[in-house]
């Protein structure tokens, strides 16, 4: 883990609003131009793969984003 001086809770309580205020209007461009798919990533990498597939409208035969073992 490589950490920063600046990595404390203070300067990301700071950071944070300004990273907010620039990335959501770019994330709600992409996502009314549906470049933007949810998942939940808590289970298992396979079935989360294949939510995104599913999202993507992807066969589980084209390469994957997670390689099959």
């Amino acid at each position: 883990l490589v950490s920063r001086e600046d990595d404390t809770e203070q300067a990301l309580s700071a950071r944070l609003p300004d990273y907010h205020t620039k990335t959501n209007p770019v994330l709600e461009l992409f996502r009314r131009k549906e470049f933007v798919v949810s998942v939940d990533a808590r289970p298992d990498p396979a079935s989360v793969q294949e939510m995104i597939r599913a999202r993507l409208r992807l066969s589980s035969e084209e390469p994957g984003l997670i390689p099959r073992g």
